[in-house]
């Protein structure tokens, strides 16, 4: 099956998740803490992470999964097929707003992205990204025009985001968000990554999760930003590593101004 095909698979169950999430978003969530009071999950996110299980159980029953809630079997490797999935990204957004949280799902061939969707359960919006193929914005080809001219900007002529990063601490994250044109914080990495991919921000810094960049990833190859760890290392996707996503030349910038400070 092509990537084309395997797509629409995966437009289906995000459409159907968020079904399942607008359902249930006037329940009880049966929220509880997993690190602290701003890392929360609620009864739907395990809930969809199933529901994403038994999909691709049924339709790929010789793939594997990596899912941020766990709820089965986890991948140990990247070897074969594997699926890694963000079942609600942005949890304290959903718990605490109704509204900017997204669903993530990349499928992977031996360490390589195949396909990544970052799917809106409020707005039903979708970016999809298809390798060697191009990226969708809600099922329309994206015109790929800016972020090529992003590839020549520095952090002075751009937004940039972050989220789980103290600005006030060691890695003197203020100073460098007054480098740049400004600082967003959207409180979803899904969300953070859309921006940046749409070129509408040129730096994304955060503490995250295989699930968080799996999609990034897919979308950096066809997009023109970079993704890496804090020393400029690719990213393990089985561990959770401090991560900056940026255009080049601002990618560049930014390793040069952490290097003094790690």
């Amino acid at each position: 099956m092509d990537n084309q095909a395997i797509a629409e698979f995966i437009l289906g169950w995000a459409q159907e998740a968020r079904k399942l999430v607008q359902a249930g978003v006037d329940q009880d969530l049966g929220v509880k803490e997993k690190t602290g009071a701003r890392d929360l999950v609620t009864v739907l996110d395990g809930e969809l992470e199933r529901f994403y299980r038994q999909k691709i159980n049924q339709y790929f029953p010789h793939d594997r999964i990596l899912g941020e809630e766990g709820q089965g079997d986890q991948a140990q490797s990247l070897k074969g097929a594997v699926w890694i999935i963000d079942p609600i990204d942005g949890t304290l957004n959903f718990v605490k707003q109704r509204a900017h949280y997204v669903t993530m799902l990349a499928r992977y061939l031996d360490g390589v992205g195949q396909l990544g969707l970052i799917y809106g359960l409020d707005s039903g919006q979708s970016l999809l990204a298809l390798a060697g193929e191009g990226v969708y914005l809600n099922g329309k080809a994206l015109d790929l025009t800016k972020q090529k001219a992003m590839t020549e900007s520095s952090l002075d002529q751009v937004l940039m985001s972050t989220e789980a990063l103290p600005l006030d601490g060691d890695l003197g994250l203020y100073q460098l968000s007054k480098a740049s044109l400004g600082l967003r914080i959207f409180g979803c990495a899904g969300l953070d990554v859309v921006h940046l991919a749409l070129g509408r921000t040129g730096l994304y810094l955060n503490h995250l999760y295989p699930w968080d960049n799996a999609v990034a990833l897919i979308l950096a190859d066809l997009c023109g930003f970079r993704v890496t760890d804090f020393k400029g290392q690719p990213l393990n996707l089985l561990d959770r590593q401090y991560v900056v996503m940026a255009y080049p030349k601002i990618h560049a910038q930014v390793l040069n101004y952490l290097k003094d400070r790690l």
